[in-house]
């Protein structure tokens, strides 16, 4: 529930600021009662918002530090899943039409289906899917398949 509410206000600081939308898209999780979520829950969800860009999360920032460790664990877990989802619609032109993933030994591949060129898409994985691999221990590999290539 927090990563699906994290995914769907990501981008709401845009509206402030195009290149620090980010840290504006936490600014207004944080200063927005979301009905269900407890303070602790509001903290992470705005901590993912904010981290699924490019900035990681680390204990020199404050508002990261409050966390219970458990909480910051599950939000760098989340945050590393957001940023994989986030880099295959980077053009925000909906380009995948499909996705699936697996396990494979020490690997997860995610093959993608689209019809139109994932040039940007692929850059952006490969940029974030480091983080992914030190959060989980696992490397992501992208596949697309069908449409262009």
């Amino acid at each position: 529930m927090l990563l699906q509410i994290a995914a769907i206000l990501q981008d709401i600081g845009s509206y402030i600021d195009m290149n620090n939308h980010y840290a504006h898209s936490e600014y207004i999780i944080l200063a927005t009662e979301i009905l269900g979520l407890s303070t602790e829950e509001l903290e992470m969800v705005g901590a993912i918002a904010r981290y699924h860009s490019t900035e990681t999360p680390s204990l020199n920032l404050h508002h990261f530090e409050k966390l219970p460790t458990e909480s910051r664990l599950t939000t760098a877990k989340l945050t590393a899943i957001l940023r994989l989802a986030d880099s295959l619609d980077d053009s925000h032109q909906q380009k995948v039409t499909k996705i699936s993933i697996s396990l494979k030994k020490e690997q997860v591949l995610i093959s993608v289906w689209a019809d139109d060129d994932l040039m940007l898409e692929k850059w952006t994985f490969a940029e974030k899917s480091g983080f992914f691999e030190e959060v989980y221990g696992i490397k992501p590999h992208l596949k697309e398949k069908g449409g262009q290539k």
